[in-house]
C-alpha cells in the first residue's frame, strides 16, 4: 500500500472526461491544480474530483440566481418605442410630375 496519492497523466484524463484535444486537456489540469514532472503534466485525483465539483456547484448557484417563473423561457426585453409604420405600397416612386 502506497501513502502517495493517485496521479493522472494526459491520457487519464483524456480518457476519463472523453475528450479528444490534448491542450484543452492540460488547461484543465492546470486549473484542478495541475503541476510538471519531468516534462509531463500531472494532476492528483482528489484535486481532479475536488475541481469537478467545484465546477458543478458553481454551476448550480449560477442557475439559482437566474430569477425566472418554472416553464417558461426568457424573453426579450419590451422596447420602448413601437415598431416604426409599415412603407406604403410604391414609396419608393416619385409622383412629382408626369412624363
Amino acid at each position: 500500500m502506497s501513502a502517495l496519492p493517485d496521479l493522472l497523466g494526459v491520457d487519464a484524463v483524456l480518457t476519463r472526461y472523453g475528450l479528444r484535444d490534448r491542450a484543452a486537456t492540460r488547461r484543465l489540469m492546470y486549473a484542478a491544480g495541475g503541476f510538471v514532472v519531468g516534462g509531463r503534466v500531472m494532476v492528483r485525483a482528489d484535486d481532479l474530483d475536488r475541481w469537478e465539483k467545484e465546477q458543478i456547484d458553481n454551476a448550480r448557484r449560477a442557475e439559482a440566481r437566474v430569477p425566472r417563473a418554472s416553464g417558461t423561457r426568457p424573453r426579450a426585453r419590451p422596447t420602448k418605442h413601437a415598431p416604426p409604420e409599415p412603407l406604403r405600397p410604391g414609396w419608393w416612386r416619385t409622383d412629382s410630375g408626369a412624363s
